[in-house]
C-alpha cells in the first residue's frame, strides 16, 4: 500500500519480527511476563494483575514516544491494550471479544474490563470468520455489543497449499507462553512415541534453528 512500517514488540515476537523483517526498524516494548504456572487461569491472571496493569502503562508511554518520533499515523496492536493514541487511527487485532470465566460475577466484570479496554480502538480486527464454522467460537462470537467497529478479516496464516510428496502422518503445531507449551509438547510427544503414524512437531521455538530426530518416527523442528 505504499506505506512505511514501524515495527515494536518485545520478547521471542520480536526476535521472530527482526528476523523475518530484517529490512524494517523494530522497537521493544515493555513485556507484560505473563506466565500460567497454574491450572486455574483466574488466579494465574489474578496474581499478575498488577504487573499486567503496569506493563500496559509503561507501553502507552513507549507507544507515545515511537509516534512523536516517527510521524506514525495509524497503529494496528496485536493484542496490545497499551498501543494507542490520541494522535493516530488505532486498530485492535484480537480474537478476544467475550472472556469465559467460571464465575459469574468475575465474568461480569472481567468482560466489562475488556470493552472499556477495546473502545479505546477505533476498530477491532477479529482474525477469523463472522459465520459458522469458525475458528475461536464463543471468545469472539459470544459477544455482539463489545464494541461498535468489530471487523471479521478471516484467518491469518502464512500457510500455503502447494503439491509434493507425503512425509508424515501427523503435523503438532505449538505455541503459546512458557512453562504450559512445553508441558503440552512433552504430553503429546509421549502419546506420539506409542502410535504409529509419522510425526513432526513445530516446536513455536524461535530462538533456535537446530533440528532433532530423536526417533525414525517423528521429527522436532523449532518453527
Amino acid at each position: 500500500m505504499g506505506v512505511d512500517v514501524v515495527l515494536a514488540s518485545d520478547g521471542v515476537a520480536l526476535h521472530l519480527l527482526r528476523a523475518e523483517f530484517p529490512h524494517l526498524p523494530a522497537f521493544e516494548l515493555p513485556s507484560y511476563r505473563i506466565r500460567y504456572d497454574s491450572s486455574n487461569m483466574v488466579l494465574n491472571i489474578g496474581r499478575q494483575l498488577p504487573r499486567i496493569l503496569y506493563a500496559v502503562r509503561s507501553e502507552r508511554w513507549a507507544t507515545e514516544r515511537l509516534v512523536q518520533d516517527h510521524n506514525i499515523q495509524g497503529i494496528i496492536s496485536d493484542n496490545r491494550y497499551g498501543c494507542f493514541t490520541k494522535h493516530t487511527y488505532n486498530i485492535m487485532l484480537s480474537h478476544q471479544l467475550y472472556l469465559r470465566v467460571p464465575n459469574g460475577i468475575l465474568e461480569w466484570g472481567a468482560n466489562r474490563f475488556l470493552r472499556t479496554a477495546l473502545r479505546k480502538f477505533n476498530e477491532v480486527w477479529v482474525p477469523d470468520v463472522a459465520g459458522e464454522p469458525n475458528l475461536s467460537g464463543e471468545l469472539s462470537h459470544g459477544e455482539t455489543a463489545v464494541h461498535p467497529q468489530v471487523r471479521y478479516i478471516g484467518p491469518l496464516s502464512r500457510i500455503r497449499a502447494y503439491e509434493s510428496e507425503t512425509e508424515y502422518q501427523v503435523v503438532v503445531i505449538l505455541s503459546g507462553p512458557e512453562p504450559q507449551r512445553s508441558y503440552l509438547e512433552q504430553r503429546l510427544l509421549e502419546q506420539a512415541m506409542s502410535l504409529p503414524q509419522k510425526f513432526i512437531f513445530i516446536q513455536g521455538k524461535t530462538m533456535q534453528r537446530n533440528t532433532t530426530m530423536p526417533l525414525k518416527m517423528w521429527k522436532l523442528y523449532p518453527i
